[in-house]
């Protein structure tokens, strides 16, 4: 005979969506960022984010190797730009639950140099934003 197992409500997803966790960072001793994870939502905006810097449209037809072969046609500027934005919006939605305060894409890009990488890394780790946290994600038992 197979156990019961509790059906999901929307109590307990909003339950979820309250986990806090306290970042230290040493750019601000004494203090703490505090973060909250994504909705699906805003998981979506921070996904397309990301991949507004990659232009698929050149490669439409052709095979993994002629892709390969053109991958200077890739814009790397403007990928690591979409990819700081895509970045910067996630936490902004995280800090604003967090926080309890407002944060925009503005704000946490005026955050001292490597100051988002830090909170960006915490946030993934909550969230699994990245494809290698969502690789250990799927892995785990």
């Amino acid at each position: 005979m197979s156990e019961v197992k509790p059906k999901i409500t929307k109590q307990l997803v909003y339950e979820g969506l309250k986990r806090r966790v306290e970042v230290e960072v040493e750019e601000y001793p004494g203090a703490v960022f505090i973060l909250a994870p994504l909705n699906d939502a805003e998981f979506s905006e921070y996904r397309a984010a990301a991949l507004e810097g990659v232009d698929t449209s050149r490669f439409k037809g052709k095979s993994p190797d002629e892709i390969a072969a053109d991958l200077d046609a890739i814009d790397l500027v403007r990928l690591v730009k979409a990819s700081d934005r895509a970045k910067h919006l996630a936490l902004a939605y995280s800090l604003s639950r967090g926080m309890g305060e407002k944060w925009t894409v503005e704000d946490v890009a005026n955050l001292p140099a490597g100051v988002p990488d830090k909170l960006f890394a915490r946030l993934d780790e909550m969230c699994a934003l990245s494809a290698k946290m969502r690789g250990e994600v799927g892995n785990f038992r």
